[in-house]
């Protein structure tokens, strides 16, 4: 796993490193990272699948007190029944 983290830090760095300063980086981060674990991040998909749920409900909601406000407006308001039926 750190393997292709390293590998993939040095491919994004490609463009902007000669031959000598990517094999440099490379040393320095194998070097580096012999201390700590690395972890591949599985999380990320279930996140954005919680995140698109959490998102839907919050649009939900502001559609509910969006309508309840329009019907509490529209019965104060004389005129407004016309408005109303074309909304809905």
């Amino acid at each position: 796993m750190k393997q292709n983290l390293i590998t993939d830090v040095v491919q994004a760095m490609l463009p902007y490193l000669n031959n000598a300063q990517a094999e440099k980086l490379q040393e320095v981060l194998q070097r580096s990272l012999t201390h700590y674990d690395v972890v591949e991040n599985d999380n990320e998909k279930e996140n954005s699948e919680q995140n698109l749920v959490e998102l839907f409900l919050s649009a939900k909601r502001i559609e509910v007190y969006h309508n309840r406000g329009y019907t509490l407006l529209s019965n104060r308001l004389p005129g407004t029944k016309a408005i109303k039926q074309g909304y809905d």
